[in-house]
């Protein structure tokens, strides 16, 4: 995922790319901005191979978050601490670290199609509260459901572009924070062509890189 920040009028920024995750972290105070940095080592990477989402309905935003169906991990929320498949640096991809999580290591088959957790722990200075707080996302691929606390906070299945999450109800000041992504992967193509269509759900997806 390419680089992304995390912003508060306060607010926080936290961007994440595709199945690259960079993570920023960053607040805007009264006056200037206040600014931490998400990215890095201590992520923890599992593929919920289990899941559910080829038949899934998809939203265009604008998205309501309360009428959003909630997709917790399939081990249980209790259980996916301890499930990570590996501790990454982000930004990061999935195939990267499990490139032939398929069965095939050659060619578009090493591509992984499903859905995968990124997640990792924050903290919020108390200096923060009564601030707006967002986090902001450089982009991912292709489905983000964002999760604080265990909460979904947020939703983009654009892909590749940025996008901020309004987390102001979900973070607290007085211990850490959860911060859990979870990212769809339906399709995918490591060759030269664009032209593919796949099926997800009701909707055609275009073979993205």
């Amino acid at each position: 995922m390419r680089n992304g920040i995390i912003h508060v009028c306060g607010k926080i920024l936290f961007p994440l790319a595709s199945l690259l995750l960079f993570t920023a972290f960053s607040v805007s105070g009264d006056p200037g901005r206040w600014e931490r940095e998400l990215s890095g080592d201590n992520w923890r990477l599992w593929l919920d191979r289990e899941a559910q989402w080829i038949n899934d309905d998809i939203f265009m935003p604008p998205v309501d978050i309360a009428s959003l169906p909630v997709n917790p991990p399939s081990c249980g929320w209790d259980k996916l601490n301890s499930s990570a498949d590996k501790v990454i640096p982000v930004p990061a991809t999935v195939e990267e670290h499990f490139w032939n999580s398929n069965g095939n290591p050659w060619g578009e088959a090493g591509d992984y199609r499903g859905v995968s957790w990124f997640s990792t722990t924050f903290t919020v200075d108390s200096a923060l509260k009564g601030k707006r707080i967002t986090l902001a996302f450089d982009s991912v691929v292709l489905r983000a459901e964002v999760f604080i606390n265990r909460k979904l906070v947020g939703y983009d299945v654009i892909g590749n572009t940025p996008f901020e999450v309004d987390v102001t109800n979900a973070v607290r000041f007085d211990g850490e924070n959860t911060l859990d992504v979870r990212v769809t992967d339906p399709v995918g193509n490591f060759d030269w062509s664009n032209n593919d269509m796949y099926r997800w759900g009701k909707n055609w997806v275009p073979a993205y890189h």
